[in-house]
């Protein structure tokens, strides 16, 4: 009775405190998503982790750190005390609330091996230098570029964004993923989705997982391109592309990846408005994850590539209806004799695209194929 009296007084605990720390998270979320709002990616990336963490972090600690050393420590062995009707209704609470979190773990889990199944049944290995993990070429009607796994990571690129993307594009991109290996990103959506506590019950939970989403993704952004401009623009090219070979009823995937259906607009308005041009110590901050190819490997050279791309991503953002059609229909042709073209191509379905801006009238931009 000793260990039984114990183990649902430990229990109760548990409860009790993940009750209390679940409700205050919960009305305090709207502010706390409010106070981290203006902060910086990485900042708010921990402190939401943090924050999700906490209930059942402090419900843990009290239960296992607190209670149960004081009861081994000063409970009589023969005391006699019985397990009363409301003591085990808290007990019993508590271990609903851990097999909840644990099977909100295994369904994520079981998603993704899912997704693993589908995706190596006609998996091609392809070499890729950049990567420092097994990359798989995969058939998806998404635009896949991800990393998947905790013990032993994978990247899986579907075929359509490999050819899709340029070399200094595909560089920037697995220097994305590199940086969710890094910061083990893959673990920790495992453990948001896996909490043991009352906030997985409300919609509150689903809200941190995608504020921490995006400021993950942010945060890999601002390491892959570790303030070199032309690496951001190449992110950013890359991001436009993926985001427009992605089928607009594809939803996100369980991992992470280059794009899942998130905030493309401002992530790349954030790369855009990255600082000056890439210098050695830049390069070295971005670290020898992957390295992006020689200048000599990009067919167009660095000034006019950056160039280019900023105003692909202008054009865009601002039109992205244009990519399918010609140009506004109130331009003069004879007006085409004065642009200045650059090649910024191949997008969806493998139409090479141009864009071009006016001498003089920099805010303007057409589209040429």
């Amino acid at each position: 009775m000793f260990y039984v009296f114990g183990a649902a007084i430990v229990l109760a605990t548990f409860f009790a405190v993940n009750a209390a720390a679940s409700v205050a998270l919960i009305v305090l979320a709207p502010a706390i998503l409010r106070a981290l709002g203006a902060a910086h990616a990485q900042t708010r990336a921990r402190a939401l982790l943090v924050t999700r963490l906490l209930p059942s972090a402090a419900a843990a600690t009290a239960a296992m750190g607190l209670v149960l050393p004081a009861y081994v420590r000063f409970e009589p062995a023969q005391a006699g005390e019985r397990v009363t009707v409301p003591l085990a209704l808290l007990a019993a609470a508590a271990l609903a609330v851990v097999l909840h979190g644990l099977l909100r773990g295994a369904r994520a889990l079981s998603s993704t091996s899912a997704l693993l199944r589908g995706w190596m049944a006609q998996a091609e290995p392809v070499t890729m230098p950049l990567s420092p993990v097994p990359v798989y070429r995969v058939r998806d009607p998404r635009a896949v570029f991800a990393v998947v796994g905790v013990h032993h990571p994978r990247m899986y690129v579907s075929g359509r964004v490999l050819e899709a993307l340029a070399p200094a594009e595909l560089a920037a991109a697995v220097a994305h993923e590199c940086a969710h290996l890094e910061a083990a990103d893959n673990v920790k959506r495992l453990l948001l989705r896996s909490c043991p506590d009352l906030v997985g019950l409300s919609p509150v939970s689903r809200t941190i997982e995608q504020e921490w989403s995006r400021a993950s993704e942010a945060r890999a952004d601002e390491r892959a391109s570790a303030g070199c401009r032309e690496t951001a623009l190449a992110l950013a090219a890359g991001l436009v592309k993926v985001a427009r070979l992605a089928p607009a009823a594809a939803g996100g995937l369980p991992v992470s990846a280059l794009h899942d259906g998130g905030d493309v607009d401002v992530r790349v308005r954030r790369l855009v408005r990255r600082g000056p041009r890439c210098t050695d110590s830049s390069k070295s901050r971005r670290g020898s994850c992957a390295d992006p190819p020689s200048r000599s490997a990009h067919p167009m050279s660095p000034s006019r590539s950056a160039f280019a791309r900023t105003l692909a991503i202008a054009v865009a953002l601002a039109a992205p209806a244009a990519a399918e059609g010609p140009g506004p229909a109130h331009v003069d042709p004879a007006q085409f004799q004065e642009l200045r073209w650059r090649l910024v191509g191949p997008f969806r379905g493998g139409r090479v695209l141009a864009v071009a801006g006016v001498p003089g009238e920099r805010e303007h931009f057409y589209f040429g194929s």
